[in-house]
């Protein structure tokens, strides 16, 4: 290894060193990311759970064995003075007090329930945004004003976080 005490010859050296032939090729972030993913026994089973229930939410309308409002309650409450109805063959999850299946309501509500968890995911996505954009243009104002509304901000969100 030679020492190179003179600048030219330093930067001349570094020049060689960063100039490089050969292409380098690596991997997406996503790619990495979903790499990742696979090797991970416990994210491999929590999106199996995901999409089980997403799979559940868009095709339970079409499964339910009975409508989710129908009542059978003459024929099958009424007999059991309105306790709960068990489990069996024609009712997977049973009956509730007012006869209605309840594995047929289950696969229904999936759909709302998956509706409200993107619906509100969307809204503070929508929330988030706007107060970005207010705490970004009230650091271009500076002065009083931009530090009244940083403040401001700021304290709402540590209320928001507090909640």
């Amino acid at each position: 290894m030679t020492i190179l005490t003179n600048k030219a010859d330093k930067i001349d050296r570094l020049a060689e060193l960063t100039q490089s032939s050969e292409t380098v090729t690596g991997s997406s972030l996503w790619r990495e990311a979903f790499r990742r993913m696979r090797s991970s026994k416990m994210a491999i089973i929590g999106a199996a759970i995901i999409a089980a229930f997403v799979l559940v939410a868009i095709v339970g309308p079409w499964l339910a064995p009975h409508g989710p409002t129908a009542q059978n309650w003459r024929s099958e409450v009424f007999p059991n003075q309105g306790k709960f109805v068990g489990m069996r063959g024609e009712n997977w999850f049973g009956l509730d007090h007012l006869g209605r299946d309840m594995f047929s309501r289950w696969l229904v509500g999936a759909r709302q329930t998956l509706l409200v968890g993107v619906v509100s995911m969307l809204i503070g996505l929508i929330v988030g945004a706007l107060v970005g954009v207010l705490s970004g243009a009230a650091a271009t104002l500076g002065g009083k004003v931009g530090q009244r509304v940083d403040t401001v901000v700021m304290r709402f969100t540590d209320i928001m976080l507090s909640l």
